[in-house]
């Protein structure tokens, strides 16, 4: 949630319509309490878990994460790929990893490189990376990324980390788009 504030400037001055925003009534809650400034220009539903909703052919299924509670991520679904989105997860309910295993793309918390010191809550790169593998994820991309290391790693160091796999574990970037 935390980009969504600048948005507030994509609707008052471009699109003039309320933003279609869809989460967890717990998710929407907190959206309320921390851009309570800008509730007028979000146009909100409740989804529930496994609800999905449909926009120009694609479908989006929301699917439990383990993180905050009412913490969703979400399958994207076209007729030639599958992609799930889980930015901030920890090991993945079995629920849902039932409902992603053998995607085409995985964009997966990696918050942490080598130790892990909130494991409920999210990965480490080389949790991700075996999360993925055994999800049997064609792409795995590793998103999320912050400073929570023991030892810092840099992106060239992580870049060069991640060739191991032969393109099948990539890291994630800021603006990084996905053809579908």
């Amino acid at each position: 949630m935390g980009g969504l504030g600048e948005l507030e400037y994509m609707v008052q001055l471009v699109t003039k319509e309320a933003l279609p925003t869809y989460g967890s009534a717990l998710a929407l809650e907190g959206i309320g309490r921390e851009f309570h400034y800008m509730t007028y220009c979000l146009d909100e539903h409740v989804l529930e878990p496994f609800d999905n909703v449909e926009y120009d052919g694609v479908r989006y299924t929301a699917l439990p994460v383990t993180h905050a509670p009412g913490t969703f991520g979400y399958l994207v679904e076209t007729p030639k790929t599958k992609l799930f989105y889980a930015s901030d997860t920890g090991p993945l309910p079995p629920e849902t990893v039932e409902a992603v295993r053998g995607v085409d793309v995985l964009v997966l918390d990696a918050t942490f490189w080598k130790r892990n010191w909130n494991p409920n809550d999210h990965h480490s790169v080389q949790e991700t990376i075996e999360e993925g593998f055994a999800l049997d994820a064609g792409t795995v991309y590793l998103t999320h990324l912050a400073m929570h290391y023991d030892e810092p790693v840099t992106l060239a160091e992580l870049e060069a980390y991640v060739e191991q796999y032969d393109g099948r574990v990539k890291v994630a970037l800021d603006g990084m788009r996905f053809a579908i």
